[in-house]
């Protein structure tokens, strides 16, 4: 008599197989969200810069400060001014001040803080949640 079917040697190799790929993929995907939300964060302050420079451009002068090019407004106030709706979740919970940007949040960093020093020159910090990389 043939029956049909797998053996149980059979099931356990390939469960074993299946874990053994679980156990390389899960790792490696698991901090997709900490990866992207840093990116976001860097390019924040690429857009910082940028548009400083343009500033720069436009009044033949250096800003003192955000408040001079970064508004809390939905829509930019003028073609060198950017908004900050967009510098975390939810939209436009970030606080602008002359040489500071503060409060924004992400799922996966709190308390990221842009700061303005003189020359131009823009650093971020944030607390990072459990497992996220830092900044």
């Amino acid at each position: 008599m043939k029956s049909k079917g797998f053996t149980l040697i059979e099931l356990a190799v390939v469960i074993a197989i299946i874990a053994i790929l679980a156990a390389v993929a899960i790792p490696r995907f698991g901090n997709t969200t900490a990866q992207a939300e840093r990116s976001m964060i860097k390019d924040m302050v690429s857009q910082l810069t940028s548009a400083s420079s343009i500033y720069t451009a436009e009044n033949a002068s250096t800003p003192n400060g955000f408040n001079q090019f970064v508004t809390t407004n939905n829509v930019p106030a003028a073609p060198f001014t950017m908004s900050v709706s967009n510098f975390g979740t939810p939209a436009g919970n970030c606080a602008v001040a002359a040489n500071s940007i503060t409060g924004c949040r992400f799922s996966k960093y709190t308390n990221v803080t842009y700061t303005f020093n003189p020359g131009g020159v823009i650093t971020v910090t944030a607390t990072p949640a459990a497992g996220a990389p830092a900044l």
